[in-house]
This record gives structure tokens, C-alpha cells and sequence, in this order.
């Protein structure tokens, strides 16, 4: 409260007038203060729009700027940055669901209006390249008026510095439910890690399969037929 009072000039304002003692006890400074405490953080001017935008083009800035920097410090371990493309990530992105959840298509979503990104990643602490140098983001989304039940895909998949897949994660929404799994890369092939749902009108979570000897795909296959009910 000090702090607060000196930087506004409070420490400047009467003392308490005796005559509020009450069996000779003055009431606490901050009884006299804290109306004009008050009216000074009301009256202090919030961030105008032009300020805020100002901020998000700075952090954008700093974000792409960080980018660079990222792939850069790839490159000079000798890494080929040029096979990881947006194309590529799509490409892969596509299989993916081809491969595990082939009725992924019959979504109201479109692969000609995905969003793809994609960044590299840090060195580790020894100045090593990463096993996970590059991950690249596929989403895709119907654009409808009930926000919780719109359909929707993403895709990230972290690739190794040969350009193969490592592992990835897939989600999808439909009917204000969600089904997600993960896949590694073993031995040259893909395999399910793990499947997880989610009611989002109930809150409810549910992981349905975590790498045990069961078989993920038809798993996967009935947990998606539970998800387009």
C-alpha cells in the first residue's frame, strides 16, 4: 500500500482528524485513503485500440523474428530445411487420415482450405539438433453458427531431421464431440499410441485406449462411429 500511495501522491494527504477517534483509537489510513485510491485507478486511461495493435504487431514481430532465428540455428547443423514445406505437411497430414480414419472426408471440412503453419525448434542445451527438428500444423474447420458443434480436423505431426515422421497427433470434431489419438513412427510405421473423447456438452473425458495389447484400429473405428451419432 506504501508503494501504491507514494507513487500516487497520497502520502501527501491529512492526517486522520482527530475527531474521528473512537475511544481515542484514529481509524486506519486506509479508511481516509482508500475513496481516492479508488477514484485515481478508475480515472487512469485504458489502453486505446491503436495501443493494443501496436503490442500484437510487436509481439508478432518478435514471434516471426524467433522463427527465423530457429531456422537458421537448423541450418547450420547441416540440416536440409528446404524438404519441410507446407505441402509436405499436408501431404502427410492426408495420409494420416486416409489411413486411420478414412471416413475423416464425410466431415463438412475442406483439405483445400486447410490452414497449414509449420516452425523448427530449438537446439537442445548442448547445441545438438533435436530429434523433433520441424513441426508442422494442418487444421481445417466448417465455418457454421453453433460454435461447440462445428466439424473440424487438425493435424501436427514433428518430423525428424531426415524429413521422416516421427509422431503425430490427430483430432477431430463433430456433433459437439471430439476424438483424438496419437501415432509414432516404430520401426519405419506408423502405430496408435493412444485414443482419447470428449463429450464437449457433457465435459466428459474419456481415454479409451493407452497402448495396451488391444486392437487400436478397431478401436478407432468405433469410437469415430460413436462420435457421427
Amino acid at each position: 500500500m506504501g508503494l501504491f500511495r507514494k507513487l500516487f501522491g497520497l502520502d501527501d494527504l491529512p492526517a486522520p482528524n482527530p475527531k474521528e477517534r473512537v475511544d481515542g483509537i484514529e481509524p486506519p489510513i486506509e479508511e481516509h485513503c482508500a475513496e481516492q485510491e479508488i477514484e485515481l485507478v478508475i480515472s487512469m486511461s485504458e489502453p486505446s485500440d491503436s495501443d493494443w495493435e501496436a503490442k500484437r504487431e510487436e509481439q508478432i514481430r518478435l514471434q516471426n523474428e524467433g522463427k527465423a532465428m530457429r531456422r537458421i540455428a537448423i541450418m547450420g547443423q547441416g540440416v536440409n530445411i528446404d524438404q519441410f514445406t507446407d505441402a509436405k505437411t499436408l501431404d502427410d497430414a492426408l495420409v494420416a487420415l486416409d489411413t486411420f480414419v478414412p471416413k475423416w472426408s464425410d466431415l463438412n471440412v475442406s483439405s483445400d482450405l486447410a490452414i497449414i503453419s509449420g516452425d523448427f525448434q530449438n537446439l537442445t542445451k548442448t547445441g545438438k539438433v533435436p530429434k523433433n527438428v520441424y513441426i508442422g500444423r494442418v487444421f481445417m474447420e466448417e465455418q457454421a453458427y453453433c460454435v461447440d458443434a462445428i466439424d473440424s480436423v487438425s493435424v501436427e505431426i514433428k518430423y525428424m531431421a531426415d524429413g521422416s515422421i516421427n509422431m503425430a497427433n490427430v483430432g477431430l470434431n463433430h456433433n459437439a464431440k471430439h476424438l483424438s489419438f496419437a501415432l509414432r513412427n516404430k520401426d519405419g510405421s506408423w502405430e496408435i499410441t493412444s485414443i482419447d473423447t470428449y463429450d464437449i456438452r457433457r465435459d466428459f473425458r474419456q481415454r479409451i485406449y493407452n497402448g495396451d495389447s488391444r486392437d487400436a484400429q478397431e478401436l478407432l473405428i468405433s469410437a469415430w462411429d460413436v462420435i457421427w451419432k
